[in-house]
């Protein structure tokens, strides 16, 4: 990614160089045209003064020099229009390149964009993972406790419940045993009421003492089973706690499993960013070698204009001695007609 930034902007100092360039070759054609048609004007004005001072045979002299001049004047005109021709084609390439590279810019800003958002997202989700992991492993070894306990739990549950049967039974006997002990009391005291009088007394202590006993005992059962009531209920408290937990760990594991199969979709949306990036490299490089191209183009198109420059050096000094021999005709014309006007003088007078 690195090096497809340097080679954009390498690619944008290299366009700007280019339009920077083009514009001066253009300046400089400019200039050169205008030269060369102030040295027609010139020349032109020159030959305007000559034709109404020479005669004929210096006209015609100078008509014969004016014939390579205006040829190469024509061959400097198609030369810069094929100059400027050029120019512009190399200006619209530029554009076209320019345009492409704003568009590569975009896509790779784009690009680096979602590879930030992915990479935070990952890094949320691998967060989230680590947590989840750390919480499934916490709840698997209170699940383990939890379910230790509830083993332990369910063994005294299963002592506590025959212990609860035998005491149940214990609880019927000893209630036939009151209803038969009442039985004989009745019995007791219907058919002798005189000798239960007689023995009263002692028969009294017995029988209190007995009862007493009996109720105690029966209290003490009442107190055992309250207690055994009580700890079946946090036994079947404590089986529900486990089976909640047992469910939880269980909605863990389910969010475990989505959260890596979103992992495993963002791990193959990053493949796909990846080879787009890939594209993107491999467009870059080609857009590389059309800029080196149009730059071998500029550089011939520079060495026509060195070329087009020697050539308008050459016209130029190729136009100062058509000058100067232009003015010396001129010079011998005047001298001539001097003479002849001098001549006709003396015929006349």
């Amino acid at each position: 990614m690195k090096t497809l930034e340097e080679s954009c902007q390498s690619l944008y100092c290299q366009k700007s160089f280019l339009i920077a360039d083009n514009g001066n070759l253009i300046s400089q054609v400019e200039r050169v045209g205008l030269h060369l048609q102030s040295l027609e004007n010139r020349l032109l004005i020159s030959e305007g003064t000559r034709v109404n001072q020479e005669d004929k045979d210096p006209f015609q002299h100078d008509e014969q020099l004016k014939c390579p001049l205006r040829a190469c004047k024509d061959e400097h005109d198609n030369h810069e229009s094929s100059f400027k021709s050029q120019i512009s084609y190399l200006g619209n390439q530029i554009h076209f390149v320019r345009e492409e590279n704003k568009i590569i810019k975009e896509e790779l800003e784009e690009t680096q964009y979602k590879f930030l958002q992915s990479d935070i997202d990952r890094f949320i989700f691998e967060q989230c993972l680590t947590d989840l992991n750390e919480k499934c492993l916490f709840l698997l070894e209170q699940c383990q406790k939890y379910m230790e306990e509830s083993k332990r739990v369910e063994n005294l549950f299963l002592e506590f419940k025959e212990e609860w049967t035998s005491r149940e039974k214990g609880l019927a006997s000893l209630s036939d045993c009151n209803e038969k002990l009442l039985d004989g009391l009745h019995v007791m005291l219907a058919n002798d009421t005189k000798k239960v009088y007689e023995s009263s007394d002692n028969a009294s202590d017995n029988m209190l003492h007995l009862i007493l006993n009996k109720i105690a005992d029966l209290q003490a059962s009442i107190l055992v089973s309250k207690d055994e009531t009580s700890t079946i209920q946090e036994i079947f408290f404590l089986q529900t706690k486990n089976h909640e937990l047992l469910e939880l760990n269980e909605q863990l594991w389910k969010d475990l499993d989505s959260s890596r199969q979103h992992e495993e979709m963002l791990n193959i949306e990053l493949e796909f960013l990846y080879g787009r990036l890939s594209d993107l490299q491999d467009t870059g490089h080609a857009y590389d070698s059309e800029i080196l191209k149009l730059l071998e183009e500029h550089e011939f198109l520079s060495q026509t204009l060195y070329e087009f420059r020697e050539r308008n050096s050459a016209l130029e000094i190729e136009n100062t001695t058509i000058l100067e021999n232009a003015m010396t005709q001129e010079h011998l014309s005047l001298i001539f007609s001097n003479s002849n006007a001098e001549k006709l003088w003396k015929l006349s007078g």
